[in-house]
């Protein structure tokens, strides 16, 4: 037996790993960290770039979500996202106050928070908001031409022991009026589709997911990965559509990207409430603060009062000497009874898509 062959065989395997070692190793040392907390200090945000990016997100110093990845693929195959180079990391801080010009439940909202917003040279930033009572991303794109949204990646890693009370979908087609089920995030696999909002109750908080400011670019659902992981899903762009029965538009083919859309753009903000308890959830004004600002010059008109809703009487009326149901003569009569009787509102219950 030759001996001397298997210490040079050892010798190599050993040079080999050592390698392979140091590479990740520098992947690792190579990656930078940026951090952005709430004015109270109790949220706190932690982007990872390196070969990816990757965030991650405390409440009171423990760990709520942990390295989730986040990036954004075009149609000409690049990954906004991978291997990118940080030009400029900007922190500021917002400290207004909105003053709503339609009713809401309060007249003025503070909208106080810290933002991070880390650009990258190949054209494109990520903003990440820490509020008092949530966190919020988005992508920002400052590209010369229009450009194809192929997909999008935004996992979400939650801590073991994690559930969820989970909105269970069978397809994009939903009227949102789902079970919230309540499931050990662990059990939740590919084939769970869930629309969103989504409640998580995460190391004794809760955490709902939702989005805002969602406008030219599909909404964001849920699917899962086991082990504690979500990842977002979107439907894809429409190609053709069908109607069935007189208000649900199925989509019957799709095109093979997310949207089609101007190349310099913010995205939807990916909005999670973090609160102690449910009431909290409930007192939280974080999507309102993260939409955008009114656009209506004359709100004057816009005033509460009482609705009739067509779903209440069926869609139908009786008496009358025209054919009732989803029609223009119909909703007239609507119209007419809701003069007669002092009712300022009717509501049309437009169909679902």
């Amino acid at each position: 037996r030759d001996w001397s062959s298997d210490v040079c065989s050892s010798d190599l395997i050993r040079t080999l790993l050592m390698l392979l070692l140091s590479v990740i190793t520098g992947i690792y040392s190579n990656a930078k960290e940026y951090k952005v907390s709430s004015p109270d200090n109790k949220n706190s945000i932690t982007v990872t770039v390196g070969t990816d990016i990757k965030w991650s997100a405390t409440r009171d110093g423990i760990t709520i979500i942990m390295d989730s990845k986040i990036a954004m693929i075009l149609e000409n195959g690049t990954v906004l996202g991978e291997n990118e180079k940080v030009r400029k990391v900007t922190m500021s801080t917002l400290n207004d106050i909105i003053r709503p010009v339609v009713a809401n439940k309060k007249s003025e909202i503070a909208d106080n928070c810290n933002i991070l917003i880390i650009s990258f040279s190949s054209g494109f930033s990520l903003q990440f908001r820490a509020y008092n009572d949530g966190i919020a991303y988005r992508f920002e794109t400052a590209l010369k031409d229009d450009i194809t949204i192929k997909n999008e990646v935004s996992d979400l890693v939650f801590p073991s022991e994690s559930h969820a009370w989970y909105p269970l979908e069978t397809s994009f087609m939903s009227h949102n009026e789902r079970t919230f089920i309540y499931s050990s995030l662990d059990t939740i696999t590919s084939k769970h589709l869930a629309s969103l909002p989504t409640l998580f109750q995460v190391a004794g908080v809760d955490v709902l997911l939702t989005e805002s400011d969602i406008e030219d670019y599909p909404g964001m659902w849920l699917v899962g990965g086991g082990g504690g992981k979500l990842s977002g899903t979107w439907s894809k762009y429409p190609e053709t559509e069908k109607l069935v029965r007189d208000r649900d538009l199925f989509i019957a083919s799709t095109k093979d990207y997310l949207a089609k859309t101007q190349g310099t753009r913010t995205f939807p903000l990916r909005v999670f409430v973090i609160a102690p308890n449910d009431v909290k959830l409930l007192e939280s004004d974080l999507v309102y603060k993260l939409a955008p600002p009114n656009k209506i010059e004359d709100t004057k008109w816009i005033k509460p009062g009482h609705v009739a809703w067509d779903w209440w009487n069926a869609n139908n009326v009786y008496g009358v000497d025209f054919k009732a149901g989803i029609n223009n003569n119909t909703y007239k009569y609507y119209i007419d009874f809701a003069a007669k009787n002092g009712i300022e509102y009717i509501i049309l219950d437009e169909g679902w898509y």
